[in-house]
């Protein structure tokens, strides 16, 4: 018996060596109670509309106390010294302050003028605002350097407000260019302060500060990550002329700005598309921040400016704040701006970003995956749950073996690691303990026959979730959430364990450690978002307690488990190691309403619409989940069945995206056709690529990759039809047709050289050409279908490696060199091979190689291991080579010309 706290923890087995998990609280444990239920502290209530906005500019009707009394609008709105826009090869001077109070500057070309900061502290119940502008500052040059890694050129900014030091630090990252801006609170008083939000960056009406746009206003494209706060699970395109939705004003929360999008938001002009600024919060700590934009009028004599917008870059303390007690410093959430710094396009600052937020909590920036540490992948038990046609709960013994078995024969020899049991296999949400009947040989039997199959077992728990007849329900604290948006969606029968609890967090950092000692390596931590939106503790804000809870969990895994975190992403940086960006996928082409924001459509366009836009996390934050994988037809009422050729679209948006890759189907029902597709998807390639028309589609359509490997460099487009699709390359939007598409891409999209001719090669059918760069790419797609190319420059006069169907990047998994002897016309290819295991689908492996006119081969021979019948043919400019993998090995095809 090992006890921790007030809850006593037992661990005892039975019937062939089965594990129980169990944890019961001390009855009358001095501190905690198992009533549940609202804080004991009422929250603050919500600003009505005018006053939250500031619209009245009245101080005694908004609550608005200006710091500096100059800091008012001024009309004028340039600052002084107006920088000329444009993409500078250097980087550009940090912020400077404007006589009237407000920092001014700009990013990249991007100007900005008389931004401001600001605090939100409830004052005997009643919220009011604190202006910060820095004019009647005092100035520090040297602004404090432990925010980064590398040098900071900018300066502090000391002042004072209700009794309280604050620091506003403006500042330029040397090594990116990018302007990051912070907040640091310290209560200066003998009594504790309540800090309800703090804003590092402000741009509104109250300092004259504005963001002046090129473009026009219907002009401006906002990709959001999220919005309003609750919609985290669904990512967006806005244009310029978007207000404000209901959700939002539901909220219990203050919400600025007409345009809203949780962690960060990247804007671009439809018209001149080098004209980009990316805003967002580089790291989460204690706050779930939002971006909010809302248009504003171009002050007289701003020539340069066409359009203007306010911007708010909000970081509140959910939901009722944070008390700060006498002599502590609360530090503010780092906001960072970029634009197009030293000739980046906006990939590469959205990119930066994600680099910026990694270094918030790691020193490292080597890429979390790399060819020799693969992302991790494999299969989910859940498979989309019963109603899909999936398990569901309906999962026992026989139906794993069942499954490890066709995971072993099929997929493990082609990178497939790990095996995971999700939803089903306890004998009650709370109490974690493996069902008896489903799986009379527990957890022994589970784990020791996953590592039997030469797989890592991972396991699913929703550790904040309780069955009322559970011991964790009846004895510790746990709350029913039944206000807010929790309420709405948590079954009336769960509770949500109480996460600033002691006691809850020593029993998940219990439940875990059991399980990582019983050689569980993976974990699906689901269902915690209920807890981010439940009211638990009047003084630690929901982030924190959520990011407390995750702490737990890991330290309970360990540093070397694998955790995978479900929903509210920013509360998983620096703890999770991979992190679903979706919501649930499902086995359906189409939601009926592709625009529900807070339900779960289930389908792969849904999933596409909020994966690609949240794609530059990948390999840089975490390993990026899109969910599970289909080729099954769904049961749901009214789900049209899936086409093989729609199941292989999105299997190509997975690798595409650089998703890890997790099977969704029943293994022992996979056909063999999907069975071939799904091994060309892994391992995980390490990228991301990029969605070449992530502001002009809301399903990316257009995706390229760029890598090399052994001095081969790979670029690799992938074209996905998904049908209707909102076009917001026009203005008004448009609707991209249910019919093919015609494709013309240029050779300067894809980072390639006009001047020069390539061999072109497509994955699924074959097709093989030749391209003068000089002419755009043609190519037309069906709709509901994919293509994926590789592109590889023709060098005159030698033969030269042009794909392979092994993988999707048809190469850089399995090429290993290419020699050319000109004297004796010899040509030497050497790749490596692999195979299912006995009695697996026959893995037909097939070699391009691109060959000049005239090129007819003698004679081969192979080096290095035997093939059965391979099979060469000759057919124009294309030489291809033919035969099945049945091995692991390395083989050199020797052809004399």
């Amino acid at each position: 018996m090992k006890k921790s706290g007030g809850i006593h923890f037992s661990i005892w087995r039975r019937g062939g060596g089965m594990l129980l998990l169990a944890a019961a609280l001390a009855p009358g444990f001095p501190g905690c109670s198992s009533k549940g239920g609202e804080p004991d502290e009422p929250a603050l209530p919500a600003l009505d509309a005018a006053a939250a906005e500031g619209d009245s500019g009245a101080a005694a009707d908004t609550g608005v106390a200006d710091i500096s009394p100059g800091g008012g609008p001024d009309g004028a709105g340039a600052p002084d010294g107006s920088i000329s826009p444009g993409n500078g090869g250097t980087a550009r001077p940090p912020p400077e302050m404007h006589p009237e109070g407000g920092l001014s500057g700009e990013v990249g070309g991007q100007r900005f003028h008389r931004a401001a900061a600001e605090i939100l502290l409830d004052e005997n119940g009643r919220p009011r605002r604190y202006l910060i502008t820095g004019k009647d500052c005092a100035e520090s040059v040297a602004p404090p350097a432990a925010r980064s890694h590398y040098d900071l050129q900018g300066k502090a900014y000391a002042c004072s407000a209700a009794g309280l030091g604050l620091r506003w630090t403006a500042v330029r990252h040397a090594p990116t260019g990018a302007l990051l801006f912070w907040l640091d609170v310290k209560n200066t008083t003998d009594r504790p302060v309540r800090l309800l939000r703090s804003t590092p960056f402000l741009m509104d009406s109250r300092t004259g500060g504005y963001l002046p746009w090129r473009g026009k206003a219907a002009d401006l494209r906002a990709v959001d990550n999220g919005s309003n706060v609750f919609a985290d699970v669904t990512a967006s395109i806005w244009t310029g002329s978007a207000k404000r939705d209901l959700i939002a004003s539901g909220s219990p929360i203050e919400v600025r700005g007409d345009i809203v999008s949780n962690w960060n938001v990247s804007l671009r002009d439809r018209a001149n598309t080098g004209d980009f600024l990316v805003a967002g919060f580089a790291g989460v700590d204690e706050a779930f921040q939002t971006v909010g934009l809302r248009k504003t009028a171009c002050p007289a004599g701003d020539a340069g400016c066409v359009s203007a917008w306010e911007m708010f870059a909000d970081a509140p303390l959910l939901f009722s704040g944070r008390p700060i007690s006498p002599g502590e410093e609360y530090q503010g959430d780092v906001f960072a701006l970029l634009g197009p710094e030293r000739e980046r396009t906006v990939f590469d600052a959205l990119e930066t970003l994600a680099d910026l937020i990694r270094e918030s909590y790691s020193s490292s920036r080597e890429p979390l995956v790399t060819p020799e540490r693969p992302a991790a992948t494999g299969w989910n038990s859940w498979t989309g749950g019963g109603g899909t046609g999936g398990y569901g709960q309906g999962i026992n013994e026989s139906v794993m073996a069942a499954n490890l078995q066709v995971m072993k024969q099929e997929f493990r020899n082609f990178g497939f690691a790990r095996f995971q049991i999700d939803d089903g296999w306890q004998q009650r949400t709370g109490d974690w303990i493996f069902d008896a009947k489903k799986f009379p040989r527990g957890i022994q039997g589970y784990v020791g026959g996953v590592e039997a199959a030469g797989l890592k077992p991972g396991i699913w728990m929703a550790p904040f979730l309780a069955h009322p007849e559970s011991a964790i329900a009846r004895n510790a604290p746990a709350a029913k959430p039944v206000d807010g948006v929790a309420g709405a969606v948590v079954p009336r029968d769960t509770a949500v364990l109480d996460i600033t609890s002691p006691q809850t967090l020593d029993f998940l950092h219990f439940i875990y450690s059991l399980a990582r000692r019983e050689r569980i390596d993976w974990f699906k931590v689901d269902f915690t978002y209920f807890a981010a939106f439940t009211r638990f503790s009047a003084d630690i804000p929901a982030m924190k307690a959520l990011r407390n809870a995750y702490r737990k969990i890991r330290e309970g895994a360990g540093e070397d488990a694998w955790l995978l975190g479900i929903g509210v992403m920013g509360a998983n940086i620096g703890i999770m190691d991979g992190m679903r960006l979706t919501s649930d996928n499902g086995p359906r082409w189409d939601a009926s309403d592709p625009n529900t924001l807070l339900g779960t459509p289930r389908s792969f366009k849904t999933t596409v619409r909020t994966g690609a836009k949240r794609y530059f996390y990948g390999n840089r934050v975490w390993q990026i989940d899109n969910d599970l994988l289909f080729f099954r037809n769904s049961r749901e009422e009214g789900a049209p069945p899936l086409t093989f050729n729609e199941s292989r679209a999105f299997l190509s948006f997975l690798g595409l995206s650089g998703s890890v890759m997790i099977l969704g189907d029943k293994l022992v029902d996979l056909r063999p056709e999907a069975i071939t597709a799904i091994r060309k998807f892994v391992p995980v390639w390490h990228g991301p690529g990029r969605p070449l028309d992530l502001f002009e589609r809301q399903y990316p359509e257009k995706w390229l990759l760029r890598n090399q490997r052994n001095g081969l460099v790979f670029h690799t487009l992938g074209l996905i039809n998904w049908g209707d699709n909102p076009d917001f390359s026009t203005e008004p939007p448009s609707m991209a047709p249910h019919s093919p598409r015609e494709w013309r891409i240029s050779a300067g999209e894809l980072g390639l050289d006009p001047a020069a001719s390539y061999a072109v090669h497509e994955l699924w059918n074959g097709e093989a050409r030749v391209w003068n760069a000089s002419t755009a790419f043609e190519t037309t797609i069906p709709t509901r279908d994919c293509r994926i190319y590789t592109f590889r420059r023709i060098e005159s006069g030698r033969p030269l490696f042009l794909a392979s169907n092994r993988h999707f990047t048809q190469g850089f998994t399995d090429f290993v060199s290419e020699n050319w002897d000109p004297a004796t016309r010899i040509y030497t290819l050497t790749m490596d091979v692999e195979g299912p295991e006995e009695g697996g689908v026959e893995h037909l492996l097939r070699y391009a190689v691109h060959i000049p006119d005239g090129f007819r081969y003698k004679s081969f021979r192979l080096e290095g291991m035997e093939l059965q019948f391979p099979a060469f043919s000759n057919q124009g400019n294309l030489l291809t080579i033919e035969f099945y993998g049945r091995k692991k090995g390395r083989v050199s095809f020797v052809i004399q010309f």
